[in-house]
């Protein structure tokens, strides 16, 4: 089998450049070397992409083109290649196609966004497989065929050998959207004594079926479940929190959507924005470090974890106010204090008494209920994995011919991120290999 080279324009965009690395090692057999052309030297991205590429075994080179337009246009594409221009400014992306159009063995390759100002350019993996296509255009228009397989003919990832690692739960998002690109259609999740099964329909993620199995918390599988499912009126809530934002408002949590992790991809990358109220803060503390062994106390650590990250600190408290009337009060006191403020809440009656201090500025998240073929929120599965991960305290997926044991790894008190997940499989390189793409991305 010939070896192939892959030519990508430059970005400096770690989820654009090495996002299409990870695309192409599912569609490319043999990838050997990547050649990547800037106008400049290209940085960090350009270290993050030889470090990525020492630990897969494909050897990275970066060649500066300048900014002269002759020089992109003389580029000799080599022998067998392919060449992406999903990065790249568009001027210099055309005069590489026309390089490659004119080259035999050069094959031609975009990915395509059904949907960019939904789906964005985020970690590898993110998108469901109903959100792009990765289109071969030349030297005949399709579909690229993609496939997780091909990363076990093309890794050579350290630690092979090892049986168990640690991953980001982004990760497992990834794993399931990399296995539905390749034909897997359906996936199952067993925990807390508790069994669901999910199925990948047209433009989106249904639960199949569930049942608990007679031993476990199955007030816990339920809850976790009921946390998946895609929230009814989620366009309008996302369009009312990106306008508060917006506006200069900040976003004031309920206790539910840290415990449930509802939109938390959202409110991560707009944190400076977000507002943790002291009652919150009061209502998840106590439980989370007194009780952390209960199905309550666990649940209360899931949101403790998240304001953390949210927040960059956990507050020094001593006087512990919770309850509907403290989270009012303080709403009350912080539009006194002329600030724009929206509150995010899946209580119904919290919410609409909340709507008479704020109007039009509370955002209430429309849950469904729980029952088979509901739609589940495709976009919020690493959160899912997370929260059965607390909840349950370990798990097992199954997908494809694989099977990944999960528990909850340790939660550091030196670190704010979110906890990682502990693994074991017998296809670890796979696995790390995938973790190792989404790290550089997230």
């Amino acid at each position: 089998m010939k070896h192939l080279d892959l030519i990508i324009p430059y970005s400096p965009s770690n989820q654009v450049l090495i996002g299409t690395l990870g695309y192409e090692l599912l569609a490319s057999d043999n990838i050997e070397r990547v050649i990547v052309l800037s106008e400049n030297d290209a940085g960090s991205q350009a270290e993050a992409l030889r470090s990525i590429g020492k630990k897969l075994g494909i050897s990275v080179e970066i060649k500066n083109l300048g900014t002269e337009l002759h020089s992109w246009s003389s580029f000799s594409m080599p022998p067998d290649s392919v060449l992406d221009i999903t990065p790249g400014r568009k001027i210099y992306a055309s005069l590489l196609l026309q390089s490659c159009m004119k080259r035999e063995g050069c094959r031609a390759r975009y990915l395509y966004l059904e949907d960019e100002k939904k789906y964005g350019y985020n970690y590898f993996g993110y998108m469901p497989m109903w959100a792009f296509k990765f289109i071969e255009f030349h030297p005949e228009l399709h579909q690229a065929d993609l496939s997780v397989r091909r990363l076990e003919k093309v890794l050579h990832a350290e630690g092979i050998e090892e049986k168990e690692a640690s991953v980001i739960p982004e990760t497992f998002q990834s794993i399931i959207n990399l296995h539905s690109y390749s034909g897997d259609e359906e996936f199952s999740i067993e925990a807390c004594g508790g069994r669901a099964e999910f199925r990948f329909g047209d433009k989106g993620l249904f639960l199949k079926d569930f049942s608990f199995l007679g031993k476990g918390d199955e007030e816990a599988f339920d809850e976790a479940l009921k946390s998946f499912l895609e929230i009814e009126n989620r366009d309008e809530a996302a369009e009312k929190a990106k306008k508060c934002i917006d506006e200069g408002g900040v976003i004031a949590l309920d206790t539910n959507v840290l415990i449930q992790g509802r939109m938390f991809n959202f409110l991560r990358s707009h944190s400076k924005n977000v507002e943790i109220l002291k009652p919150v803060w009061s209502e998840i503390i106590p439980y989370a470090l007194e009780e952390k062994i209960s199905s309550v106390g666990r649940r209360r650590l899931a949101a403790l974890s998240r304001a953390a990250a949210l927040n960059n600190s956990v507050p020094a408290m001593r006087d512990y106010r919770r309850g509907d009337q403290e989270i009012i009060n303080s709403l009350k006191n912080m539009k006194n204090e002329k600030m724009k403020v929206c509150f995010m809440s899946s209580d119904r009656r919290l919410s609409a008494i909340v709507s008479t201090v704020l109007g039009d500025d509370t955002i209430f998240l429309e849950s469904p209920e729980l029952r088979e073929e509901s739609r589940t929120c495709a976009e919020e599965v690493a959160g899912f994995m997370m929260n059965l991960a607390f909840y349950c305290n370990e798990g097992k997926l199954r997908i494809g011919r694989e099977e990944y044991m999960f528990k909850l790894g340790k939660i550091s008190n030196k670190t704010l991120q979110m906890p990682e997940l502990r693994v074991s499989s017998e296809s670890m390189s796979v696995l790390k290999a995938i973790d190792l793409l989404v790290r550089a991305t997230v």
